[in-house]
């Protein structure tokens, strides 16, 4: 379980730092800079890391019959199927994204800012957060970080809307449990293993683990650098295409919980 947890808290920093935006489907006219856009598009891929971290809820280990673990593979697959999740996607961002922050993020991804914090995330994400030592080594270097600079990045953190894609992760994840459970255990049980795993701070720990990163990698730029990309990540247009890509990660996310519990009541 703290894997899971923790590969899931890795993945909301993904979605937050990689420039993701937007698959086909916009206006002619915006088609051809989406395009270049996408080359940076990882959304739809870590959607489907967050269905693989859903399938295993249900196993032998934890009392599931193989018809049972067969039957939730199943319903999980149909609520996160690739397809549904990046039309959802597109049409929400679509909506929502100004056409001026498109520019703003070409410009950003064609920089050598963004290669260069490509480099430090890829590195940053490569952790094993559920080891202690790591963890507690990466909270050691965003401690060591300048009282400045932990607030430049919890104020972008925060504006970006970070925290509340944490939360719906960690919500959705924990009804998931619920739903699987519920069949076989009944709502009381299965309401007290969902709490259980709420009660041990799982949202507290996404939203640390992903400000750990976001800061660790402000830390990790050089000096005569990182003034430039905070300035370009700080922009109102860069805010607004972080503020449109999380809300439609949320909503997009929360569709797909909503189509496990009704495959679910469908397939019983």
């Amino acid at each position: 379980m703290t894997g899971s947890v923790n590969r899931i808290a890795l993945l909301i920093v993904r979605l937050i730092l990689a420039s993701m935006l937007l698959a086909p489907g916009l206006a002619a006219a915006a088609d051809e800079r989406v395009a270049r856009i996408l080359k940076h598009d990882g959304n739809v891929a870590a959607f489907d890391r967050l269905r693989e971290d859903f399938l295993p809820i249900t196993t032998t280990e934890f009392g599931f019959t193989p018809e049972a673990v067969e039957f939730w593979r199943s319903a999980v697959n149909q609520a996160f199927d690739a397809d549904i999740l990046q039309q959802e996607y597109t049409e929400l961002l679509t909506k929502s994204l100004p056409l001026e922050a498109i520019d703003t993020i070409l410009d950003f991804n064609d920089s050598d800012l963004r290669q260069h914090r490509d480099r430090i995330s890829d590195q940053l994400l490569a952790m094993q957060l559920d080891d202690p030592e790591q963890r507690a080594a990466l909270q050691a270097e965003v401690a060591s970080l300048p009282a400045e600079l932990v607030d430049t990045a919890m104020g972008l953190f925060e504006q970006y809307g970070t925290p509340d894609v944490a939360e719906a992760l960690v919500e959705g994840y924990l009804q998931a449990m619920y739903l699987a459970a519920e069949p076989y255990v009944g709502a009381d049980n299965a309401n007290a293993w969902m709490e259980e795993h709420r009660q041990i701070g799982l949202s507290e720990t996404y939203g640390e683990n992903t400000f750990l990163i976001f800061a660790a990698i402000l830390g990790q730029f050089p000096p005569h650098s990182r003034g430039a990309y905070i300035a370009a990540i700080s922009t109102p247009e860069y805010i607004a295409y972080e503020q449109a890509a999380a809300l439609a990660m949320k909503t997009t996310y929360n569709a797909a919980i909503e189509r496990l519990q009704l495959g679910l009541q469908l397939l019983q």
